[in-house]
């Protein structure tokens, strides 16, 4: 058992590295903000589907 301060989750070596993660998710999520006001709208969210989407 671990302590009350010990970290829970699956092993790091399972993990993917966090540092590749956080940056494509800034990455995308400035891609998707068109306007850069920090929030994806509902017109951004729909541009974000419709350029990702097959078909």
């Amino acid at each position: 058992m671990g302590s009350k301060g010990s970290k829970k989750g699956p092993p790091t070596e399972l993990t993917p590295k966090r540092g590749k993660a956080d940056t494509y998710c800034q990455l995308a999520f400035s891609m998707f903000d068109a306007n850069h006001d920090g929030v994806i709208d509902f017109n951004e969210y729909l541009l974000a589907v419709a350029a990702t989407s097959q078909g």
